[in-house]
């Protein structure tokens, strides 16, 4: 009866770590437009391009604090404000009563192949 409650508890922080890595692993927003805005999609894009600049080159795991510490880089127009609260970017344009978008901030990578060095007697025989 003992192991069974040790495999049972150990079974229990397992799962409860799954569920916390994955959550962290997402960054969820949510833009909240103004009553009068023609130009939604210009903010979405402006939202991951800041997102992408604050990102770049840190490592995943950083991404929320970068995120938290750097609100005000959300704020790119004077009628938008940027807040952070349930695990999850809010941006909030205007009055915020307008159209509702939720998604998950990407991160874009460019993958580069690495260069081969040539080496001298590769250039020699390479022309036979």
């Amino acid at each position: 009866m003992k192991t069974l409650k040790w495999l049972t508890g150990i079974w229990a922080a397992l799962l409860i770590c799954i569920i916390v890595c994955d959550s962290k692993s997402e960054l969820l927003y949510t833009i909240r437009y103004d009553t009068k805005n023609n130009a939604s999609y210009e903010i979405k894009e402006k939202v991951q391009d800041v997102y992408n600049d604050l990102v770049s080159g840190i490592h995943s795991d950083s991404y929320v604090i970068m995120v938290m510490d750097n609100l005000n880089r959300f704020e790119f127009a004077k009628d938008i404000k940027a807040e952070w609260k349930n695990n999850q970017l809010y941006i909030v344009q205007g009055n915020g009563k307008g159209s509702e978008i939720h998604g998950t901030l990407e991160t874009y990578s460019v993958c580069v192949p690495k260069v081969q060095p040539r080496s001298f007697l590769q250039e020699i025989f390479s022309g036979f």
